[in-house]
């Protein structure tokens, strides 16, 4: 008997089981329409769609200084949870985003001087909202996902913060001040997502111990602030729904239970100063990681059906546990390998 077989079957069982409970319930959520902002980990076409005419389009061969139309190889996770709903998706993520400001000091040169708008992710809600019928429509999901280039910049000594801990204030205030503006334009429906891990991205393994520890420990304190902020946000108003997604958390359980054969090479083919050097690695799908900071579009895949399956009986941050129980932790495994066994 084909053990693997009986045991798929054994997940997808359990898992229609628990998708006709899901179902059945007055809280579940889904959207028929969803805005998001971020940086690379969502953009797609977003800073091509700026950079691109100017620059051209990228090459690894003929013009390394071209603009990529998206920072994975293929879809991203939005877009896959867009289709998992059937929803209007409108992606204005800007890759190298800050939570306020671009992480290229060339690119923010040609913001400063009025040549581009805003790229930033307080700048794409104050460009989108500029744009928009107001008031906004109370059923729109809204997305925030961003913050990895605010520590980046900073772990790079780019910051223009004196200390990690003003850094992280600054960039959670300029997420919560953007969730009050959305909110005072008419939003109730939020999803705000925590950041991956990245002390054990490909682009820290290649550095010390230390150095993976202390970008773990960053990232850690980063996303704690926000969940407290983002709480308190939530707590301040009666009639919105937040959710909130623990990316942090789903990373690690993704690599413990194995979905991902490799999870500390990229699929891109680097040469030694960490270049693209147009080949790539294969076969695609045992991939975790597509270069030294952004995840495969299986990865994406992944992320955007199960953000699909949590917040389906989600109803909002005050309302269920911030951490993974044991309980939901066993029942997180069943959901991931029934979704790697489908991808």
């Amino acid at each position: 008997m084909n053990m693997n077989r009986v045991k798929k079957r054994l997940v997808i069982s359990f898992f229609i089981l628990i998708s006709t409970i899901w179902a059945a319930s007055a809280s579940a959520a889904t959207y028929d329409r969803m805005v998001v902002f971020g940086d690379s980990l969502s953009d797609h076409y977003g800073l091509h769609t700026y950079l691109g005419p100017i620059l051209g389009d990228y090459d690894a061969v003929t013009n390394p200084g071209g603009i990529r139309e998206v920072w994975t190889n293929g879809d991203v996770w939005a877009e896959y949870l867009a289709e998992f709903w059937n929803a209007e998706l409108d992606n204005r993520a800007i890759a190298g985003a800050m939570t306020q400001g671009h992480d290229t000091p060339a690119v923010q040169a040609l913001v400063d001087q009025g040549v581009l708008p805003p790229l930033g992710m307080t700048g794409q809600v104050s460009t989108w909202l500029d744009e928009a019928a107001l008031p906004l429509s109370g059923d729109t999901l809204f997305v925030i996902w961003v913050g990895g280039n605010d520590l980046l910049v900073y772990g790079e000594g780019r910051s223009e913060a004196a200390t990690a801990e003003e850094m992280i204030s600054d960039a959670v205030t300029n997420v919560t001040a953007a969730l009050g503006q959305l909110y005072d334009a008419g939003a109730r429906k939020f999803l705000v997502m925590n950041l991956p891990d990245l002390g054990t991205i490909p682009y820290c393994l290649s550095q010390s111990a230390d150095v993976q520890a202390a970008t773990t420990e960053l990232t850690e304190n980063f996303n704690t602030a926000l969940y407290e902020a983002v709480e308190a946000f939530a707590e301040s108003e009666n009639d919105e729904t937040l959710h909130w997604f623990d990316v942090f958390t789903f990373l690690h359980r993704v690599v413990e239970i194995g979905v991902f054969p490799n999870t500390t090479d990229t699929y891109l083919v680097l040469d030694e100063d960490g270049n693209d050097t147009g080949e790539v690695n294969e076969p695609a799908w045992a991939y975790l990681y597509w270069d030294t900071v952004h995840p495969t579009t299986r990865t994406h895949k992944l992320l955007g059906h199960f953000v699909g399956f949590r917040l389906y009986f989600d109803s909002g941050i005050g309302n269920h546990p911030r951490c993974y129980s044991n309980g939901t932790y066993s029942f997180m495994k069943s959901q991931l390998e029934y979704l790697a066994a489908e991808n």
